[in-house]
């Protein structure tokens, strides 16, 4: 493989491909879409699932016989290990399918465990990571190491309309358009041409996207310096935890909606809440941590400035938790539970 080096003569090129520092590539990642096939009574059957993996969260869809994606249940990740359940209804009778596997790149090899006329059954389980357009949608950065070791940053905006792909591709804060951008047979392929200082060059991104991760090389060609050199990916994905909230209780007769609006940046949590009568508030203090969070709202009554702290776990598709606050000098605690609105 050729090492990548710039001379002094392609320095202005190399400037728009590469630019910053950048971090490293996690390991096992579930997110993603995966498949697999199974054949009864001489019928095979495709079963399609999505995805996403925050922390040890595990949330998704699972696309059964009937067509119709439904929310997956307890989902978590513990390193190279997912565990969900999805509970169905058939002739009037609730059960349980509790799915348990270990995540490879491009495979989920497990068990599925279920209980049937009170006999407890299970089956091997595999599943086959599968990559269309709508895998490579999001915000990726690219991390190169240059022949003498530095790290170095690019990124790329990919955006999907009816299955076809454009993407915008920015270096030291300048953005062009990309070229050939498609994925077939698994691997995302685009291509950043044009000049910059008179100096021509080209290059082209190919690799194979795991969930947020890829890995793959890159071929350029500063006005006819050509070569080869490998490079990985990070895709920056919203936080499960981000969005609409609501939850209600009763007081005095009454039933109030309150209403939290959540965005998440790294370990930072904004957004407002708002309570009984819809005036919106900023929540403050407001952390991350993997599937928990922790925020104060701060309000008024009667003239009597008051405080309430909310801390709570993303669980099963809501956020459960407890809610302290004082009144007449006493702390106070109850529990609270949020429902999605929206994204």
């Amino acid at each position: 493989m050729t090492r990548f080096h710039v001379t002094a003569r392609f320095a202005p090129a190399a400037a728009i491909i590469f630019g910053l520092s950048a971090s490293v590539v996690p390991a096992a990642d579930p997110t993603g879409t995966w498949q697999w096939e199974r054949t009864r009574n001489g019928q095979t059957r495709t079963t399609v699932l999505e995805l996403h993996a925050e922390a040890n969260a595990l949330t998704g869809t699972f696309t059964g016989r009937d067509g119709e994606p439904v929310a997956i249940e307890m989902g978590k990740v513990d390193g190279d290990k997912i565990s969900f359940q999805r509970t169905f209804k058939r002739d009037g009778n609730e059960f349980v399918i509790r799915f348990q596997g270990k995540v490879g790149p491009t495979q989920i090899i497990g068990k599925i465990e279920f209980t049937r006329d009170g006999e407890a059954r299970s089956f091997d389980w595999q599943a086959d990571r599968v990559t269309g357009p709508a895998d490579v949608v999001g915000t990726w950065n690219f991390e190169v190491e240059r022949d003498n070791g530095e790290i170095i940053e690019t990124r790329l905006a990919v955006t999907e309309d009816a299955g076809k792909l454009a993407g915008r591709y920015t270096s030291r804060q300048r953005e062009r358009e990309v070229r050939d951008i498609a994925v077939k047979d698994g691997t995302f392929r685009f291509t950043v041409a044009g000049e910059y200082e008179g100096t021509a060059f080209r290059v082209t991104y190919h690799g194979k996207p795991a969930g947020n991760k890829i890995k793959g090389q890159v071929d350029y060609d500063f006005d006819g310096d050509a070569g080869t050199v490998n490079f990985t990916g990070t895709r920056k994905v919203a936080s499960p935890l981000a969005g609409v909230w609501t939850w209600a209780r009763s007081f005095q007769e009454r039933k109030i909606t309150r209403k939290l609006t959540l965005a998440v940046d790294g370990d930072k949590l904004t957004g407002t809440y708002a309570g009984g009568r819809g005036e919106p508030v900023k929540i403050e203090k407001g952390t991350v941590d993997g599937d928990k969070i922790a925020f104060v709202v701060n309000r008024e009554r009667n003239g009597n400035p008051f405080t309430i702290q909310y801390q709570g776990k993303l669980t099963d598709g809501r956020i459960v938790g407890t809610v302290a606050f004082d009144r007449d000098g006493e702390t106070r605690t109850r529990d609270w539970e949020a429902q999605r609105e929206s994204d």
